[in-house]
């Protein structure tokens, strides 16, 4: 990455990261998630790999639910909501 970076003429210093909310832009089980999670809101669901155990959401493509990114209620809260920095 930092070749790329200075391939690109940018210093580590320009460049800050920031991840999303894994929860709802990168679903993969409910590990970590707040229990309350409503599964209307992700958005993307990183490789379901079978059905849902417990508390997981079933993927995208089977819920009668799903939502395109854009016009959902977690696009909605997410423009309304400060984000704070977390360690996984």
């Amino acid at each position: 990455a930092r070749a790329a970076m200075a391939a690109g003429g940018l210093s580590e210093e320009e460049l800050h990261a920031r991840q999303i909310d894994r929860c709802i832009w990168n679903y993969q089980t409910n590990h970590q998630c707040p229990e309350d999670l409503d599964c209307k809101a992700i958005q993307v669901h990183h490789k379901p790999t079978g059905k849902p155990n417990g508390r997981d959401c079933p993927k995208l493509a089977h819920r009668k639910d799903a939502t395109k990114a854009g016009g959902s209620v977690a696009v909605l809260a997410a423009q309304e909501e400060t984000c704070s920095s977390e360690c996984v």
